[in-house]
Formats: structure tokens, C-alpha cells, sequence
């Protein structure tokens, strides 16, 4: 059952609670260590594995990679949120650098794949699905997808089509929870504006 202290939080994106929740329920776990506490550091060491991994692309360096994983680690947030052993924040992190690492590799390559961009849309609507925290990645995705096609003079309406095709997909898969938050609050980042 639910206490009421939950019901003040509905208007909240859920999806990273629903990942929680599903294997305690399943597993029936009541006490430490809790099965989400192991989805959230398997959820970090993806994290940091992606990060080795596109630093290891992006640079000549064969020791930068590490030195980019180790300045990861020393983020004094980062390093709360993983102890803490229990916040959402590592998965929406995960979800939401891996679709901007995604699109970022294509745009240095000089060619975007549709692939590509379904992915990193999937990823970043899971990311929104989260945690309002998230919504700074569409600002950065769209700052790539707008530099890209600037810098490869795209015909504008291909641009436009393109950009709308990419932030379809993170509406479809979170929208219905910043739509509810319209219809019931006036605001769909309730209690944000």
C-alpha cells in the first residue's frame, strides 16, 4: 500500500520509480540491500562505461579515457547520488548522456543515421520520463541538431522535418505525463512554473 506522502509527489515523472518498483514487488524485498539499489549501481557502472567509451573515440590520448571516467567519479553530486543508494538521478543520468553521446558521435562524424537518431530519441524520452532534470538534455540535444545542420547546410525544411521526426519520439514516450500535468495543474513541469 501507499502512504499519502506519495500521492503529494503524483505529479512527477514516474518511469525510474516504475524500474524500482517492479522487481521489489517481485521479489518481495523489504530490507537492505534493496533490489533497486543494485539496478542503480549496475545503472553506474553502465554510466561510466559509457563515458570510457566515447571518450576512448573522441580522444588521441590513451590515458584520457580514464582521466575522463576518474573526473566523473570525483563530481561530488555524482558521488551522492550513487552512495546514497537509492535516487533516480543515475538512471535518468544514464539514459539522458547516452542519447546526447549518441547524437554528439554523429554530428562530429559529419552524418546522422536515422538509427542514430531513433536511438538517442528513445534514450532522451526515457531520460524526460525520469526527471524534469532531464528536460536540459533536449536544450542540448537541439543545440547539436541545430549545429549540425547549420554546419552542413541543410536544406531548411529537411531540418525542420528531421528536428520534428527526433522530438516525436521522446513525446510519445513521455509526453502523457507532462499532458496530464497540463490538464490537471495548468502546468505540464507542475510545480516548476
Amino acid at each position: 500500500t501507499f502512504t499519502m506522502e506519495i500521492v503529494k509527489y503524483a505529479f512527477l515523472p514516474v518511469f525510474a520509480e516504475i524500474i524500482y518498483a517492479v522487481p521489489l514487488a517481485i521479489f518481495n524485498n523489504a530490507t537492505d540491500p534493496y533490489i533497486f539499489q543494485l539496478v542503480q549501481y549496475s545503472a553506474a557502472v553502465l554510466f561510466l562505461l559509457l563515458v570510457y567509451g566515447f571518450a576512448q573515440k573522441a580522444t588521441k590520448h590513451t590515458f584520457l579515457p580514464i582521466v575522463t571516467v576518474l573526473a566523473v567519479l570525483s563530481i561530488m553530486d555524482f558521488q551522492r547520488e550513487i552512495l546514497h543508494g537509492g535516487y533516480i538521478d543515475v538512471l535518468m543520468f544514464t539514459t539522458a548522456f547516452a542519447s546526447m553521446f549518441v547524437l554528439l558521435e554523429a554530428v562530429s562524424r559529419g552524418k546522422i543515421e536515422k538509427g542514430n537518431l531513433f536511438v538517442s530519441a528513445l534514450l532522451l524520452g526515457f531520460a524526460i520520463s525520469m526527471k524534469y532534470l532531464a528536460l536540459f538534455f533536449v536544450g542540448f540535444n537541439a543545440l547539436l541538431l541545430v549545429y549540425f545542420y547549420v554546419h552542413t547546410r541543410a536544406n531548411i525544411k529537411i531540418a525542420i522535418m528531421s528536428a520534428l521526426k527526433y522530438f516525436s519520439i521522446p513525446a510519445l514516450v513521455a509526453g502523457f505525463l507532462y499532458f496530464r500535468n497540463l490538464l490537471v495543474f495548468g502546468d505540464p513541469v507542475y510545480p516548476m512554473l
